[in-house]
């Protein structure tokens, strides 16, 4: 998709492999209840990201595609401009602040959730989820929830922007 995209507007990326058994909770009592953990891969080295501000969606990367996919539509969508990120409901990531202060948003399901440094870790904040990750996306301390009696909580939209932050360089973006 890279090499037949007219706009230049696919970036890959390193990514270093990474498995874990990510953190699940459940609502009840106002407290959130362990749950059974969710696996989560990323394992493949190099990895691909669309450019938002570039991709016309002419659908060229479709149609070299050997995988028969829609690399512009299922690709991590990076966008610069805050609100084109907030108009879209899933699949949409925007990087912002420079050096240790780097922070990632990802949109799923219609919501944002974040993921910012915090010391030697991360604060990942989701509807109606707040909780400290160290360096491996497991928790440090109790979650704190405000997501309704019976919500099901994890931590699957953290590792996805985990593993974008970690991997695509700041010199690979566009200019904020």
């Amino acid at each position: 998709c890279t090499s037949v995209c007219p706009n230049q507007a696919f970036l890959t990326y390193a990514s270093q492999p990474f498995s874990a058994d990510l953190a699940t909770w459940t609502v009840a009592g106002g407290r959130a209840v362990a749950g059974k953990p969710e696996k989560f891969a990323a394992l493949q080295a190099s990895q691909t990201a669309v450019l938002t501000d570039f991709c016309n969606e002419c659908g060229n990367c479709a149609t070299f595609c050997p995988t028969a996919g829609r690399p512009y539509v299922d690709k991590p969508r990076l966008y610069v401009a805050k609100s084109e990120f907030e108009t879209q409901a899933d699949n949409a990531f925007r990087i912002t602040g420079a050096g240790p202060d780097r922070k990632i948003a990802g949109r799923f399901g219609g919501a944002t959730h974040t993921l910012a440094p915090k010391g030697a870790g991360w604060e990942y904040r989701a509807p109606g989820l707040v909780v400290a990750l160290d360096a491996q996306l497991q928790p440090t301390g109790a979650p704190d929830v405000s997501a309704p009696e019976g919500a099901t909580l994890g931590l699957t939209p953290a590792a996805i922007l985990a593993t974008l932050l970690r991997g695509i360089a700041p010199e690979q973006l566009p200019a904020v």
